[in-house]
């Protein structure tokens, strides 16, 4: 039976099942609040991967491709600076690589081109091939310009699109003249359907007749990476992709992969490392220098190039985290408790991390979020983050049909645009005008209550078999009744490790991160005081020995 509780920062609990639940019991529980079976958690790629050729301009694609091949053209990859992007061109680069045929390949810089395909970049292409991958979908003018001028487009992506570009082929599950079954992929999904289908065309044709055949399973560690990262819905076939990809990051298959790992030393190797660890430091070059860094790691074949470029991203992503901290604080002066969005916005703040900024906002506040860089010619460029049923998307366009907003767009819940400083106060406007509700209370899922004479070792593992945890499929959340704190302390002035105590004796580590200055690590220093605490286990190594530890998400009186 489920119960409902309200916690010290306004959220709901919706405690699935609030009576007691066996070790035994656990892994039914979970599946049943999840809705998944046995069955869905042992398909494998094999078992699910259909005919590539599903997709409309598939076929089109693909001999478009060969015959670039058979005619010696240059055969260029445009990707985008995100993990889905860098991780899509990797894939094609590789394919390629273990083919013999060679390519070429560019990635935006995030401050210099923005986002899509340049008329500037195509230009270069006259009567060769592009392959778009990971945009394109949106880019009308400029795959006009490609067709006027002889160059031969061929987009895969994953973004909606309202009408289809003139491009030899547009292959993506979100085309309006599509069936809608393959609209979770990410771009490098849809990257690896193609690369099976042109592999199996190429075998038909006898092209491996005196070549070794590539291992296109070996592709789907980096096809992991970016479904993961880009935050698709963990089931069905992505499920599949992603348990394969790790079995294969686990073999240390990718010399780039491998070389991160070594710097996450003796974490466990599961899908929250990726989106945490991995995920953000392959995003940090994107952010704040050049995304061929990343590209370059996940394309590594020497191992001592690997360790020095892994080393790098780590470094850049420290920085990242400074500078997201250091433009969090000033942006958290814009929050006005009586809107119900929050706007803010500065001048030269990094393009690379308001993004970040703006989820951490949206996050805390649970508020439709914008945060914008101005530049020294009064141009901003925004970010958004949205909750609830808030289109940041649609608020976008109709600011851009108003001439509030010059351009922009993206998805319901994450998009940006760029606008000039003056536009703010009518931009404000526009949010007030259109967000007229204010935001219902966010709900927290916990699957059930559990003991602390319950959590062990054994306990966690048993949750391993749900893995890999994400959207769709989140990780098992559980609340911890009547608890003490009797051990408190600030880490990295904004983090706070903890230890908790029940009526028993029974103990266990804790830690909530972005809390310092918060109801919950207010909660958290006050000792001996009875509270229910929301959160996930995960087991670390330490010493040798392997412990239980919790991730606090939130604390109820």
């Amino acid at each position: 039976m489920g119960t409902t509780a309200l916690s010290v920062t306004g959220k709901v609990w919706d405690i699935r099942c609030s009576d007691p639940v066996s070790s035994e019991n656990l892994v039914e529980l979970l599946l049943r609040n999840r809705g998944l079976s046995e069955d869905d958690l042992v398909k494998s790629v094999e078992d699910i991967m259909p005919d590539p050729f599903v997709l409309k301009d598939m076929d089109r694609a693909v001999d478009r491709i060969i015959r670039a091949m058979d005619e010696g053209q240059t055969i260029a990859v445009l990707g985008d600076y995100d993990v889905d992007g860098i991780s899509a061109t990797a894939i094609l680069i590789r394919f390629f690589n273990a083919i013999g045929v060679g390519c070429t390949y560019r990635l935006p810089d995030r401050l210099e081109d923005g986002y899509g395909l340049h008329i500037k970049n195509l230009a270069e292409y006259r009567d060769d091939l592009v392959i778009a991958v990971d945009n394109g979908s949106s880019n009308i003018e400029e795959l006009e310009y490609a067709r006027e001028n002889g160059i031969d487009v061929i987009v895969l992506d994953h973004h909606t699109m309202l009408q289809i570009p003139d491009a030899v082929a547009v292959v993506n599950p979100h085309r309006p003249d599509e069936s809608g079954d393959y609209r979770t992929l990410c771009a490098a999904g849809v990257v690896f359907f193609t690369v099976v289908a042109l592999h199996n065309t190429l075998k038909e044709k006898g092209f491996y007749e005196h070549r070794t055949e590539p291992d296109i399973m070996s592709l789907l560690d980096v096809v992991m990476l970016a479904t993961i990262c880009d935050v698709m819905p963990l089931v069905g076939l992505n499920r599949a992709f992603v348990q394969k990809g790790l079995q294969l990051v686990k073999q240390r298959s990718n010399i780039g992969i491998s070389a991160l790992l070594d710097l996450a030393k003796d974490r466990q190797i599961n899908s929250s490392l990726v989106a945490f660890f991995i995920g953000p430091r392959l995003n940090a070059a994107g952010r704040i220098s050049s995304p061929n860094l990343s590209l370059q790691l996940l394309i590594a074949t020497d191992k001592e190039e690997a360790r020095r470029l892994a080393t790098r991203l780590h470094d850049l992503n420290e920085d990242r985290r400074e500078m997201e901290y250091e433009i969090l604080v000033q942006a958290e002066e814009f929050v006005d408790q009586a809107q119900r969005f929050v706007c803010a916005y500065g001048d030269d703040w990094h393009v690379g991390v308001i993004g970040v900024v703006a989820g951490r906002l949206k996050e805390k506040y649970h508020r439709p979020t914008v945060v914008i860089s101005f530049d020294d010619s009064g141009i901003g460029h925004a970010s958004c983050r949205s909750v609830g049923d808030v289109d940041i998307a649609s608020i976008i366009s109709s600011g851009i049909e108003q001439g509030i907003i010059l351009s922009g767009g993206g998805h319901k819940v994450a998009a940006g645009f760029s606008l000039e400083k003056e536009k703010v106060p009518q931009l404000i406007q526009l949010l007030d005008d259109r967000i007229t509700k204010e935001v219902k209370p966010q709900t927290l899922m916990a699957d059930c209550v559990v003991s602390l004479d319950q959590i062990s070792v054994d306990f966690v593992k048993k949750l391993n078999k749900l893995e890999p945890f994400g959207e769709q499929n989140p990780t098992p959340r559980f609340v911890l009744k009547d608890v003490n704190v009797t051990y408190s302390k600030v880490i990295s002035g904004r983090h706070m490790s903890v230890v908790l105590v029940d009526s028993e004796g029974n103990k266990l580590r804790a830690i909530a991160f972005h809390c310092a200055d918060t109801p919950i690590g207010r909660m958290l220093n006050t000792k001996h005081m009875s509270m229910d605490i929301l959160g996930e286990l995960d087991i670390s190594a330490w010493k040798g020995h392997e412990r239980v530890n919790l991730h606090i998400i939130d604390i109820a009186a």
